[in-house]
This record gives C-alpha cells, sequence and structure tokens, in this order.
C-alpha cells in the first residue's frame, strides 16, 4: 500500500513538473512573439555613416565618406518573426577620383545626395538579430562635382593650385534605384546596430549628358545606430 502511494506520488510530481516546464516554454514563447512584434511594429530613427562610390566604366574610382539619416516605419505584419517596413532617408554618396603623376596631380570629388526611400523585407527573431533586404527608389536633391588641381601650371612651369565646383546635377538621372541587404542587431528592445550594403541597379548619367556614354551605378556601405520610438 505505502509503496503504490509513493509511486502515485512520484508519478503525479513528475507530470507536475513536466507540465509547469511546458508551461515556461509556452510563456517563454509568448514573450518572444511579443518582442518581435514590438520591434518590427514600431518605429526607429537611425543615423548612420556611408562609404560610395560609382561603378561602371571608370576604373579609378574611390570611395566617399559621407552619411545617412532618417526613419522607418512598420508597414505590416506577415508573421512572428517576419514584418515588412519603409523608410525615408536623406543620404550623402558619391565617389572620389585622383589623377597625375610627378609634379602634377589632381582630384575630383562628386557629391551626390539622395532622399531615398527603401521597402524592406525584415527577419527579427527573439535573440535580436534580424535581418533584411528589399528595393531602394530614391530621387536625386543636389549633384557636384569639386575639381583641385596642384603643381606645375602650363609651359611656363610656375607651380600653383586651383579649384573649382560645378553643378552636375543637369547631367544626372533624377530617379535611382538599388537592392538594399543588411543584418544587425537589437539590444533591449531599443537601440540597434546594422550594416548594409546597397548595389544601384541603373545608370546614374544620363545618356544626353555633358558625361554621356559613361556607364555608372551607385554602390554603398553604411553602418547605423537606429533607436525605436
Amino acid at each position: 500500500m505505502m509503496l503504490s502511494m509513493a509511486c502515485l506520488a512520484s508519478t503525479l510530481y513528475a507530470q507536475t513538473e513536466e507540465e509547469k516546464e511546458r508551461q515556461k516554454r509556452v510563456d517563454q514563447q509568448k514573450t518572444d512573439i511579443k518582442i518581435t512584434k514590438k520591434i518590427n511594429g514600431a518605429a526607429a530613427a537611425a543615423v548612420g555613416a556611408n562609404s560610395s562610390t560609382l561603378t561602371g566604366d571608370e576604373t579609378n574610382n574611390k570611395s566617399l565618406r559621407g552619411f545617412h539619416v532618417g526613419i522607418g516605419i512598420p508597414v505590416a505584419s506577415l508573421s512572428n518573426t517576419i514584418g515588412l517596413r519603409t523608410e525615408l532617408i536623406y543620404s550623402q554618396q558619391g565617389d572620389r577620383y585622383s589623377y597625375g603623376e610627378g609634379t602634377y596631380g589632381g582630384e575630383t570629388i562628386s557629391r551626390l545626395n539622395y532622399l531615398n526611400l527603401p521597402v524592406m523585407a525584415r527577419y527579427q527573431n527573439r535573440t535580436g538579430f534580424f535581418a533584411e533586404a528589399g528595393l531602394q527608389p530614391g530621387l536625386l536633391l543636389s549633384a557636384k562635382e569639386k575639381r583641385t588641381s596642384t603643381g606645375m601650371n602650363g609651359g611656363g612651369g610656375s607651380s600653383g593650385s586651383s579649384s573649382s565646383t560645378t553643378d552636375i546635377k543637369k547631367d544626372l538621372n533624377s530617379f535611382a534605384l538599388g537592392i538594399p541587404i543588411g543584418a544587425g542587431y537589437v539590444f533591449k528592445n531599443k537601440l540597434a546596430l546594422s550594416a548594409r550594403v546597397t548595389p544601384g541597379l541603373l545608370n546614374v548619367i544620363k545618356e544626353d549628358g555633358a558625361f554621356g556614354g559613361l556607364k555608372e551605378r551607385n554602390f554603398v556601405l553604411s553602418a547605423r545606430v537606429s533607436y525605436t520610438l
């Protein structure tokens, strides 16, 4: 009799502990879902650094540093871990080109400022890690080219330097399109660090502009800090 009661008590205890563990897993899952929904379903302000260049016919282009700033907002929740978001981002882009040798040289810096509207699908898991990819249309706001030369001037052998800035917006296409791909990590559901690569799909240069005939596309590497609002 005592042995039977002991076996029954042991069985009931095991069932109780198993039920507690099952409920604990269910509660944790519910918490994880709430966290990912909160992150994917909340607006976030972002600021970061760009390293950009133009890729295509010119092979000596160098990267240009800039920054970006903007805000992202949720569009739709596709599942517990996947959401659709859109952003409004001001982005400094462009490239640098150096030339010359010996006593003469120079540099051309093209600064292109865009208003980008990326639409991103984001996977967010309970650990804080997220991955994202999408499509990014952009509108060219301004474009200027600064030329600087140093060294010997002309056949007279005099040395010096010169600098000039030209508005080149009329020679570039106003619409841009890219494919942003990135990943990051959210700390305590608020602060996030992330990185993206955004290769351009369309030619930056107009066919009938001053640079007609060249084929160049935007290419941007970026790192950012964002804060969930």
